[in-house]
Formats: C-alpha cells, sequence, structure tokens
C-alpha cells in the first residue's frame, strides 16, 4: 500500500498474513486523526517505511493510541509518528507512538525473525493520569532500535524506548522522557537521553 491519505478511521491501515518473504509494504503513507491506530501490520516480512502518521487517538471511550503497531518479523524504518490525542474524556490515557514484536516473543513455539526499528522520529505524545507514554516499545527476540529521535516538547514520565526481551539499541536520541532508556534494553552505545 502506497501514497494514501487515510484520516478519521479506527484503524488507519490494518494489513494481517504473510508467509516469510512475502510480506507487505506500506510505505509513503498520511495518517492523520485515526482514532485508534494509525498503522497496524502482522506478518513476516513485512516493512513500514516512510509514512506519516499524526493525531492517532480520540476515539470515544478509548483510553490508549498507536501509532504503528507491528507484529511478526515487521521491519518499522524511516517513519514519523508525530501526536496522539485523547477524546476529551478519558482521566487517564496511554500513548505508544511504535510497538513491535515478533512472534517468538508473542509465541514460543515460532521461530524468531530479526527486526530492524530504524530511523523513525517520534515525538508529541499526550501524558494523562496514570498512564504513561511510550516513544518506541519493543518485545522479543533479535529487534534492533537504532538511530531513531524520539521526543517529547516537555519533560515527561514514562519511558522513551522500552523493551521486553532481547533488543539490541543504539545511536537513538530521546529527549525529555523521565526514563529515556529502560534498563531491559541492551545498551550497544551511542544513545543519549536528555
Amino acid at each position: 500500500m502506497r501514497n494514501c491519505t487515510i484520516e478519521g478511521f479506527l484503524v488507519g491501515i490494518s494489513i494481517a498474513g504473510s508467509v516469510p518473504g512475502l510480506g507487505h509494504v506500506i510505505e509513503a503513507n498520511r495518517l492523520s486523526l485515526n482514532r485508534y491506530i494509525g498503522i497496524d501490520v502482522v506478518g513476516f516480512g513485512s516493512v513500514v517505511c516512510g509514512n506519516i502518521v499524526d493525531n492517532t487517538g480520540g476515539g470515544p471511550g478509548i483510553g490508549q493510541a498507536w501509532g504503528i503497531r507491528a507484529l511478526g518479523g515487521v521491519d518499522v524504518i524511516d517513519n514519523v509518528v508525530d501526536g496522539t490525542v485523547d477524546d476529551g474524556v478519558e482521566t487517564s490515557f496511554s500513548s505508544t507512538g511504535i510497538w513491535a514484536a515478533d512472534f517468538a516473543g508473542q509465541n514460543p513455539d515460532v521461530t524468531s525473525h530479526a527486526v530492524w526499528i530504524l530511523g523513525n522520529r517520534v515525538r508529541n505524545l499526550l501524558q494523562k493520569g496514570l498512564s504513561l507514554p511510550t516513544g518506541i516499545a519493543v518485545y522479543g527476540t533479535g529487534i534492533w532500535v537504532r538511530d531513531n529521535l524520539i521526543a517529547q516538547s516537555t519533560l515527561t514520565s514514562g519511558s522513551g524506548v522500552y523493551c521486553v526481551g532481547d533488543a539490541q539499541v543504539r545511536d537513538n536520541v530521546i529527549k525529555n522522557y523521565s526514563t529515556g532508556l529502560d534498563t531491559r534494553c541492551t545498551d550497544n552505545g551511542g544513545n543519549v537521553a536528555y
């Protein structure tokens, strides 16, 4: 899916299912004001690249929003996730810019595949109540998080990069998160958090 403008849906793009080597490409799309998830992809060998996802959230009674959510061997490369919003009623709201997991992290019977989260810009995630925003959250093994810019305009509780499993993290710039790099991430150097 390429070169689309999608606005105002519950989920902007939702694609599921592929076999290794025959993944999907979601590229150069503009997703704005989608009310729960901007891009949601499940599938081995898929790539989400060069998209702009802005102001995700605001679905009535939905206390969370994801800019990009990827499950399986999905690479997330060179995207902009800019802003999450709530419905104005929720007292607690959870924001995640990019969430990625390999199947092995979700199911121990499935072989892990390397996943790249590379060159993305994540900014302006809403914090409300006790729910904390997370710039990039990764779950599983064989995941590389590299060369991303993750920023809030003011000091915010939450994590710039949050890891569960074996995630290698290098050369990311993280600004205005109380926890820049989660201690469970493997810090391979070059990360700057301030």
